[in-house]
């Protein structure tokens, strides 16, 4: 049950919305918002007492005729694919009519007579992430890894593996996701609740040196200030108030983020001076709880 608290939290805190992100401060209660982990992972549908057998909207006499064609040599992979879409359209059925055990065999099937789907991968990732257990876990991270072979720059796969893996306390790995994630060149710019998770992301996994060159290389290819900002809470978090406080203000000063965002470095600014550099250097306060979100 932790584990799947930690992963949904994760999620919610990796794949929130822009709007969501700009509010959500590393040393600010976020304000009360739905619960986010439901639009990263669907729920599975409750299931139905003595369900119909589902076909789906797909004809069963194609499907038989494509076995029967399938059985002659040599085989077609053209029909090979277009089974494993019929077997793909009745999983979603499936799981839309709520039997979502029916639903992933029936997935499973389709990848294993077409298996170059990542979105079909990551489809069945999700559906066994559902469970709740630690074989969905294992299940749903190998999906999610099978998406990521097949596209490397698949970066919300990629965040998948890592709210797993924070889950299970493996904090390098999921540094690793997150760091390949935002390397994407499908991001165009980083979500602040990502960058404040991979702040703490680095400071429990005891590596602050490789998050300040990550965050600093990342500036550089980007001159989003959005990684000067979180470099300002990476340091603060090392005991550096002092130059965490300079560097806030510069955000702040130069107005390259959005206003919001602007705003919130202006009072980190001030609350790294106030604290000053009291903490000893790679020292986190204890009495912190461990959370997903800031």
């Amino acid at each position: 049950m932790r584990a799947r608290l930690l992963i949904a939290a994760t999620l919610g805190a990796l794949l929130a919305t822009p709007a969501q992100a700009v509010r959500i401060g590393a040393f600010d209660t976020p304000p009360p918002a739905p619960a986010p982990a439901a639009s990263s992972v669907p729920a599975a549908p409750e299931t139905r007492s003595a369900p119909e057998p589902v076909a789906a909207a797909v004809p069963a006499d194609r499907e038989t005729e494509l076995l029967a064609l399938l059985d002659r040599s040599p085989v077609d992979l053209d029909l090979v694919r277009e089974l494993a879409d019929l077997r793909r359209d009745r999983a979603v059925a499936a799981w839309e009519a709520g039997q979502p055990g029916h639903a992933f065999d029936l997935l499973s099937n389709a990848l294993s007579l077409d298996p170059l789907r990542a979105a079909d991968w990551e489809t069945l990732g999700d559906w066994a992430a559902t469970r709740g257990d630690i074989d969905g876990d294992a299940i749903a991270e190998h999906a999610y890894r099978q998406v990521v072979d097949l596209d490397p720059e698949h970066a919300r796969a990629r965040i998948k593996i890592a709210a797993i893996s924070v889950a299970y306390g493996q904090y390098p790995a999921a540094l690793e996701q997150i760091e390949l994630a935002l390397q994407s060149p499908r991001v165009d710019s980083p979500e602040w609740n990502q960058l404040v998770l991979l702040t703490q992301l680095y400071v429990r996994a005891q590596r602050a040196g490789q998050g300040l060159a990550f965050l600093q290389g990342q500036y550089e290819r980007s001159a989003d200030d959005r990684y000067l900002l979180a470099e300002a809470v990476l340091m603060d978090a090392l005991g550096q108030g002092e130059a965490a406080a300079q560097l806030a203000d510069v955000v702040a000063q130069r107005g390259l983020i959005p206003v919001a965002l602007k705003d919130y470095a202006k009072r980190l600014a001030a609350r790294f001076a106030e604290a000053g550099d009291q903490r000893l250097r790679g020292v986190v306060d204890a009495r912190q709880p461990w959370s997903a979100q800031p």
